[in-house]
């Protein structure tokens, strides 16, 4: 099953702090990947998005960043979890256009923080600009020292994802220019490397992927096999393509046809470039083949994420603040 998007986690990661008590980062990854029936391949970006999540609950003050990467509800989310908040309301309350955290699109949730505020529109304006100076009263002193320590942090956290994000896209636009440049035995080996690095070795460790391309390949550029027996087998079609090439119907029917010359299950037809409309139309499931297309784009985003073509450039770590050190007696 596709990694949900961001939105779509947020009401999910919130019931798990539904108790009240701090909940771990990994433990709340492994239980929505349950959950949504992420595959093994997919948990590290199921994890990512996960992680975004909690950080826009964060910023919103719906959850509260604990010791390590833990998390529990806030007041303000359990208030809104008694009240039956709605998936399309958490959204809205989290997405930067609608920074005032007051509109929750869900009639009982003004209902239920009333009784705790004499007035409850004051709290609400003055949530998202604690920067902003506080009338001389007795009580509202207290919010900014007790808010502005996680909106800080919140906001640190999205500089830094923000900054990781525009690195990763320049990183990925990088790597789809330099495959581009790459030559057709390079690209095929390229290809097998990262089916390997994605699992589709199984537990081999060596000759799980080989290049088989070249004169007479019969329409198969590439072999990895998926368990020590060999039962399992994956085939592999690469084609270099510059620019805005595109790969017709032609190339992807040709490749089918080898699938079933081969009496394969399962191939994976990968290009630099991209497929046209007609190609796509291809591989609709049928005679028991399945065919998956990846074009330049998408390759340029697994080899990042997988770790092909790529190194390790730097790791920073990210910090908060010990809020149960500090309130020991």
């Amino acid at each position: 099953m596709p990694v949900p998007n961001t939105g779509a986690l947020l009401l999910p990661l919130l019931r798990i702090a539904a108790d009240g008590e701090a909940h771990t980062f990994d433990d709340a990854c492994d239980h929505l990947s349950r959950a949504f029936g992420v595959s093994e391949a997919e948990r590290q970006s199921a994890r990512c998005r996960i992680g975004s999540a909690r950080a826009a609950l964060v910023r919103v003050e719906i959850l509260e960043a604990t010791e390590g990467k833990s998390f529990r509800a806030t007041p303000r989310g359990l208030s809104l979890l008694k009240a039956g908040v709605t998936a399309e309301a958490l959204e809205a309350a989290v997405t930067p256009a609608a920074a005032a955290p007051a509109p929750k699109a869900s009639p009982a949730a003004p209902a239920k923080l009333a009784p705790a505020k004499p007035v409850p529109a004051k709290p609400a304006s003055a949530k998202p600009v604690p920067a902003k100076p506080v009338p001389a009263k007795p009580t509202p002193p207290k919010k900014p020292k007790a808010t502005a320590l996680p909106g800080v942090d919140a906001v640190g956290q999205d500089a830094l994802r923000t900054a990781f994000e525009a690195s990763r896209a320049a990183l990925v636009r990088a790597v789809a220019e330099q495959v581009k440049r790459c030559s057709p035995p390079f690209f095929e080996r390229l290809v097998i490397d990262l089916l390997v690095a994605m699992g589709y070795g199984g537990t081999l460790e060596r000759d799980a992927g080989k290049v088989v391309g070249g004169p007479g390949d019969g329409g198969i550029d590439g072999i990895v096999t998926q368990d020590p027996l060999g039962l399992s087998t994956l085939y592999v079609q690469a084609k270099k393509r510059d620019g805005k090439q595109e790969v017709g119907a032609e190339e992807v029917r040709g490749f089918v046809g080898a699938l079933q010359k081969h009496g394969a299950a399962k191939g994976i037809f990968v290009t630099s470039g991209h497929f046209s409309a007609a190609a796509k139309t291809e591989v609709r499931p049928s005679q028991n083949c399945t065919v998956v297309l990846i074009d330049g784009e998408r390759l340029a985003h697994y080899l990042v994420e997988y770790g092909v073509g790529v190194r390790r450039q730097a790791i920073y770590e990210v910090k908060t603040l010990d809020r149960e050190y500090f309130a020991a007696p």
